[in-house]
């Protein structure tokens, strides 16, 4: 299956899987060149967890020195726990990767989305559920998007428990 170009094959793709959910977010991540941010509520293991996808986050990373990977989570206790590679990640590539507890304001949102170089989105409408759609062109959504993501950023504070204690 041939999967569609970020910012040039417009149009949603409807997911149920978390498959399908893997590889839309492992290919939209090959094809970024600069910026992903992630709302999302525990940095997901079952996605986030898998070393195709922390691969491309860290050659993301090290594709250029304006590269950003900007990620709000709910609750990055639940990461922690998991022991989310994620984590490690981020703290060995901190100049490029910044993580934050989304503010109690913002809460509510049963949402998970990311976008990928202001092009491309992967939204579920039930961050606990692997339904939603996959669009890699989409760039009023995409704007609307950054938008409340970057609304939510500036209330929100970096993550306490992601942080390396050096004793």
């Amino acid at each position: 299956m041939k999967l569609p170009q970020l910012g040039e094959d417009a149009g949603a793709i409807v997911f149920d899987s978390s498959e399908e959910l893997s590889t839309h977010t492992l290919a939209l991540l090959q094809q970024c060149n600069h910026q992903v941010q992630i709302f999302t509520h525990d940095l997901e293991s079952r996605l986030y967890n898998r070393a195709e996808i922390l691969d491309a986050f860290s050659r993301l990373a090290r594709r250029s020195r304006l590269s950003r990977i900007e990620i709000l989570v709910f609750e990055p206790g639940v990461a922690v726990r998991e022991h989310n590679r994620l984590i490690e990640l981020y703290r060995r590539m901190t100049e490029y990767i910044a993580i934050r507890q989304v503010h109690a304001d913002y809460l509510q949102d049963p949402t998970a989305f990311a976008l990928f170089d202001g092009k491309g989105i992967i939204y579920r409408p039930q961050h606990a559920l692997y339904h939603g759609y996959a669009d890699y062109y989409a760039l009023y959504e995409v704007l609307e998007k950054q938008k409340y993501f970057q609304e939510i950023w500036e209330k929100s504070v970096p993550v306490q428990e992601f942080q390396r204690l050096y004793i």
